[in-house]
């Protein structure tokens, strides 16, 4: 947790004296120079649920001398930083906003000085037609190639001078996955789109550019055992103004239906994965008898889940919440049509993956805080009302 008094004071000074810096960086990442200054207006924004992970606006008024038309072309990057003064050491306490390709930018000159605003957008516009990233010949992979899918996804970056990436190998049962089946892309098709498609070939990963501008391919988890960041507290930390909770009692589903390709003679890929029983022990797990294959267990005393194989019971790598199982609350069912789905193991990780996704009320936690700069999406946080979020 950042627990440094010094940061929770800047952020809840009444008065606050902002410093903007705008590193102007070539595809290379070689620095081109700073724009620095005040601002007029502006905002970034932060999803976890959109492809573009942060966007912005920014107005500033420029103290620094550049001809401002040299630093932008149509492969440079900005990377932001918000600066707080405290008014009690005159220290300037700086926060990272992340990396972004520059969309569009106007250039206003009067007596008074040079203002710039710029349209600011995730590294992800260069891939997917925004400011590049349009193939131009087809691209093509073969199943009998043994394609590793994170080698592909590095292949398919490096294509486009994109070497700053941090990407983990996608795998089932803790073998690295291949493409399991030939893949083309036509001419005219987007980066974007290709690398979503390599990525969701097995469910449960995410692909997306980070705060520094790095594309990052991991598993999706959750995040109970992250160090919490912020504390949204009493104790000298108090960064909320209040908050909300909201409760969705039809996101709960715990029973997946998977119904995949469908072949010419009409056999289809399918698998059904529910979120059934809840036992304390090995031994009241061992004694379930009318379980089916991609039935799941939680067992009390070990804190794991279990999934039946159609004959013994296999680790799980995730937990089921065993208050919203099949025994407790009855059957909600979500059944899932999908024609890219093209073999079982596709199929259970799929179920699996929505399994998890949908096992809990989708609770929503909308806190009022003063602007906490160092804040990024997925981070986990404190709060006296609610505990971790």
């Amino acid at each position: 947790m950042i627990n440094s008094q010094p940061i929770y004071r800047v952020l809840n000074q009444n008065i606050r004296k902002i410093f903007i810096e705008v590193s102007i960086v070539d595809s290379k990442g070689i620095s081109l120079g700073v724009l620095k200054g005040y601002t007029l207006d502006g905002m970034v924004t932060l999803s976890s649920d959109n492809s573009y992970r942060r966007s912005g606006h920014l107005v500033m008024v420029l103290t620094s001398a550049w001809d401002v038309k040299k630093l932008f072309w149509f492969n440079t990057k900005a990377r932001l930083r918000i600066g707080m003064k405290d008014f009690l050491t005159d220290e300037i306490f700086w926060f990272s906003l992340g990396e972004f390709a520059v969309k569009n930018m106007s250039i206003s000159r009067e007596m008074s000085g040079n203002t710039v605003e710029l349209q600011l957008l995730d590294n992800m516009a260069f891939l997917d037609g925004s400011l590049g990233g349009i193939i131009t010949n087809e691209i093509r992979f073969e199943a009998k190639n043994n394609i590793p899918i994170h080698e592909a996804v590095k292949t398919i970056l490096s294509s486009v001078g994109i070497t700053k990436t941090s990407v983990e190998p996608i795998m089932v049962n803790n073998e690295v996955k291949n493409i399991p089946y030939n893949l083309e892309f036509p001419e005219g098709t987007v980066i974007s789109e290709i690398l979503k498609s390599l990525i969701n070939l097995y469910q449960g990963y995410e692909g997306f550019f980070d705060v520094d501008g790095i594309f990052v391919l991991r598993r999706i988890r959750d995040r109970k055992n992250d160090i919490s960041l912020y504390k949204f507290g009493k104790d000298g930390s108090k960064l909320s103004m209040g908050n909300i909770q909201n409760f969705d009692f039809g996101k709960v589903k715990n029973s997946i239906v998977i119904n995949g390709y469908k072949d010419n003679y009409g056999v289809q890929v399918t698998y059904r994965c529910r979120n059934r029983y809840s036992r304390n022990d090995m031994v009241s797990l061992s004694l379930i008898s009318d379980a089916i294959k991609g039935d799941i267990c939680y067992v009390v005393f070990e804190n794991k889940s279990y999934i039946y194989n159609g004959t013994t019971w296999d680790l799980l790598n995730f937990n089921v919440t065993p208050v919203f199982n099949i025994e407790n609350i009855g059957i909600k069912p979500l059944v899932i049509e999908d024609g890219n789905v093209f073999n079982l193991e596709q199929a259970k990780t799929m179920a699996e993956f929505y399994i998890f996704t949908n096992s809990n009320l989708g609770e929503e936690v909308n806190i009022t805080t003063v602007p906490v700069y160092g804040l990024d999406v997925n981070n986990k946080i404190t709060t006296d009302e609610l505990g971790d979020c």
